[in-house]
């Protein structure tokens, strides 16, 4: 009988779908709620180390074929979420999850949020969100591959568990060029590889599913880019 179920990580999942870090994934309510769900796992909202507002309203609006939206990256600070993250995987350690990571202070905080993460009794994935357009006068860390090099080398100095990274979309083949030397030497210890996890919000149906069919392209592109078979969970 035909199924979705895919292994990763030694875990086995009901189907390779779930959220992208974003907008209903914020409190643990909506976490709790994403768990509960039909999906096969969930994402917490990238977490910088403290709280943040985001953008001002309205900053969220659901149209016909789907929503736009640009948050601004609110969340609840890193303690919210590793406290979270920590009471979930003692309580349900077979329903493993991805806790996100981001910075808004940039290179020095991406580095100290991992840092707190390792030394944590937390063992799960974590996702290392270098891709977040929505935060005026902030870039996007994974369109600067010198920094996002410096950024991975450093943190694979001492981070001993499993996460992957998420990056921006990558439209020039340049673009995959510059990335393949910073990367080339430190794949061993990379999980994941997210691409264009956003990408489809508001499209015509009939593009929906080019456009989800060129997500996967890109990311097996990478994965065999970077000389390793990095299996991607889904975030749709």
């Amino acid at each position: 009988m035909p199924t979705l179920q895919a292994t990763f990580y030694g875990h086995t999942y009901d189907n390779p779908f779930m959220n992208a870090s974003g907008v209903h994934c914020m409190t643990t309510t909506e976490l709790d709620a994403l768990a509960d769900s039909a999906a096969g796992s969930f994402v917490t909202k990238s977490a910088t180390a403290e709280s943040r507002e985001g953008n001002p309203e309205p900053r969220y609006v659901n149209v016909d074929l789907g929503s736009i939206n640009s948050m601004g990256l609110p969340n609840l600070g890193l303690d919210y979420y590793l406290d979270y993250a920590i009471k979930r995987q003692a309580s349900h350690p077979d329903q493993p999850f991805v806790m996100s990571v981001a910075s808004y202070q940039g290179f020095d905080e991406y580095v100290a949020n991992m840092r707190k993460i390792q030394e944590s009794d937390y063992t799960g994935l974590v996702e290392l969100n270098l891709s977040c357009p929505n935060v005026p006068g902030k870039p996007q860390m994974a369109y600067d591959f010198e920094d996002t090099d410096r950024l991975l080398t450093e943190i694979f100095a001492f981070y001993t568990k499993p996460f992957g990274v998420k990056l921006p979309p990558y439209f020039d083949i340049m673009h995959f060029d510059k990335l393949r030397p910073s990367s080339t030497n430190l794949t061993s210890n990379l999980s994941t590889v997210s691409i264009l996890s956003a990408m489809a919000c508001i499209l015509m149906k009939r593009l929906i599913q080019w456009s989800l069919n060129l997500r996967v392209a890109l990311v097996v592109s990478v994965a065999n880019m970077l000389n390793r078979r990095l299996l991607p969970m889904s975030a749709l």
